[in-house]
């Protein structure tokens, strides 16, 4: 009976991240329009499925393993009383909100993520190969017919169908202003294909180039989709994130967890810096875009006018945040619905606004507040210490680190530290949290 118990243990500890990750990414498609609360669901049932597995792995564990984590302390301040302080503020937002239930729900998805991924539930059983494989294949499918697709709707705009063909939901979109048509927007895709491309590396650290010529026909249709989807965002990042690569390749000394760490510092601080000049330039109590905020707002396309919408709209909610991202919107469409009005709109011709933060750290301090938002910074700080995956400078390390990086410098225009949507922050977390030591002192990369 024993025996049986820990084979099927074994089984989901390899297999559940696996899952988790193929049901992410279809929420990224067009699958989300056909079977988006099913789709939903499911993510929901896997994120719980996680927490159980934590708490059983946790109870079943020998005393002094669960006292070695308890006490685990990575950084100046033992991870636990992070962890602990965290959560006391979010249950103090909780209560500030009367116990609204998107805020609950939003915070008992921060305890799975920030809690139960650990290395009770991304064991050593779990082989990111496989994670890698599935998420390769399905990238590379999707980009494949989304390729066809928006060369297809370019040349034939009239194209006829059905009321029940599949075509009838890809000719609403307009190549033009949309080349995303399989994803939920091209934006999404393009990410997606960044994170692929990086992952294929992964395949190519042993028998380089055998493996090399097998990648070249992945990697052609990869970069032709990031370019028709044209995610400006993800050609920078990828950028970033091969410089990453470089970089550690070259200092040897360096770990890859340092350079982590010193990346998310920074993407906190550049976030920091723009929530400081927006404050400065508020000082007057005039919402108007000067000519340099102007420039700026052309130059994340609309994203600082929404940063500055939601510094306005939340500034007496500093402090403890507004709870979830269904508050915030609301809150901000509020805020939106009195402008418009005080310039002589009318309240039934006004439009609300469902774009979110497009920044993953200006989320988190929305919706937790300031005193969370820098207890969050510490947490994953810690996280990046502790990670077994980033301690050596070798190929599978190096790859991982440049894998984070990515979603980091992604997260200065994207909200992906936030909510239970988001397959960046799910990779973030099992790159962080997995139980593996990557020593591998035969499969570095050399200098050639």
């Amino acid at each position: 009976m024993l025996e049986n118990s820990n084979t099927i243990m074994k089984f989901v500890e390899k297999w559940i991240m696996v899952v988790t990750v193929v049901v992410f990414l279809m929420h990224y498609t067009i699958l989300k329009t056909y079977y988006g609360d099913v789709i939903s669901d499911i993510k929901t049932y896997l994120l719980v499925a996680i927490g159980l597995l934590f708490i059983i792995k946790f109870l079943v564990a020998e005393k002094n393993q669960k006292l070695e984590w308890i006490k685990r302390k990575n950084i100046f301040i033992p991870s636990i009383v992070l962890l602990i302080i965290y959560f006391i503020f979010r249950a103090i937002t909780i209560v500030i909100c009367d116990f609204e239930y998107s805020v609950i729900k939003t915070v008992a998805y921060e305890g799975i993520f920030l809690i139960a991924f650990s290395k009770w539930t991304v064991t050593k059983n779990m082989k990111f190969k496989n994670i890698a494989v599935c998420f390769m294949v399905f990238v590379t499918l999707a980009n494949i017919v989304n390729i066809w697709s928006f060369h297809y709707f370019t040349s034939n705009p009239l194209y006829s169908y059905s009321s029940n063909d599949l075509m009838l939901y890809l000719a609403d979109f307009n190549p033009a202003t949309n080349r995303g048509i399989i994803y939920t927007n091209p934006n999404t895709g393009g990410i997606l294909s960044g994170m692929a491309l990086i992952i294929s590396f992964w395949f190519i650290s042993k028998n380089r180039f055998k493996r090399f010529i097998l990648m070249i026909p992945f990697w052609l249709i990869t970069i032709y989709s990031m370019y028709i989807l044209n995610a400006r965002s993800s050609y920078l990042a990828i950028l970033i994130a091969f410089a990453s690569m470089v970089v550690l390749i070259v200092c040897k000394k360096l770990k890859p967890y340092i350079l982590v760490t010193m990346c998310f510092i920074l993407c906190t601080c550049i976030t920091l810096c723009v929530y400081g000049f927006i404050n400065y330039n508020l000082q007057d109590n005039n919402a108007s875009l000067s000519d340099i905020e102007n420039q700026i707002n052309i130059e994340t396309t609309g994203r600082y006018q929404v940063w500055q919408d939601a510094t306005i709209a939340h500034s007496d909610k500093l402090f403890f945040g507004t709870g979830s991202y269904e508050l915030e919107l609301k809150e901000r469409n509020d805020y939106l619905k009195e402008n418009f009005i005080d310039a002589g709109g009318s309240e039934k011709d006004f439009v609300p606004t469902i774009l979110h933060l497009h920044n993953g750290y200006l989320s988190v301090m929305m919706y937790s507040g300031l005193f969370a938002f820098m207890l969050f910074v510490f947490i994953i700080i810690d996280k990046i210490f502790e990670a077994k995956a980033l301690k050596f400078a070798n190929s599978k390390s190096i790859i991982l680190a440049a894998l984070l990086i990515y979603f980091l410098i992604i997260n200065i225009v994207e909200p992906y530290f936030t909510g239970r949507r988001h397959i960046e922050f799910l990779f973030m977390m099992i790159i962080l949290s997995w139980d593996k030591d990557l020593e591998e002192r035969e499969d570095q990369y050399e200098l050639e």
